[in-house]
């Protein structure tokens, strides 16, 4: 497997945790983004409005990921990581490839 990216229902009904992963072989060529894209557009068929992702301090491609490509609604910093609450823009960039 190279690369997957999964929703977890939350405690709110319109509000899905995203969880990307992809092969360390496989980083920095395009392919989380892919990822992140289809499983928001996914989950927004699904009737997913907000998205929470849990990205660590140093992740610094999923942050800048997040903060270029999203709306971001709401950012908590713990010790080590950061919590982000996003929605997805419709004509983003990265849905246009």
């Amino acid at each position: 497997m190279i690369g997957v990216a999964r929703l977890k229902p939350t405690e709110r009904p319109t509000t899905a945790e995203l969880a990307p992963i992809v092969e360390d072989a496989w980083q920095r060529i395009g392919l989380g983004a892919i990822l992140v894209a289809h499983i928001l557009q996914a989950g927004e068929q699904c009737g997913i409005a907000d998205f929470r992702a849990d990205v660590l301090t140093t992740n610094d491609a999923m942050l800048h990921l997040l903060a270029r490509h999203r709306d971001v609604t709401r950012r908590s910093v713990q010790q080590h990581g950061v919590t982000i609450v996003f929605r997805r823009r419709p004509s983003s960039v990265m849905e246009k490839g």
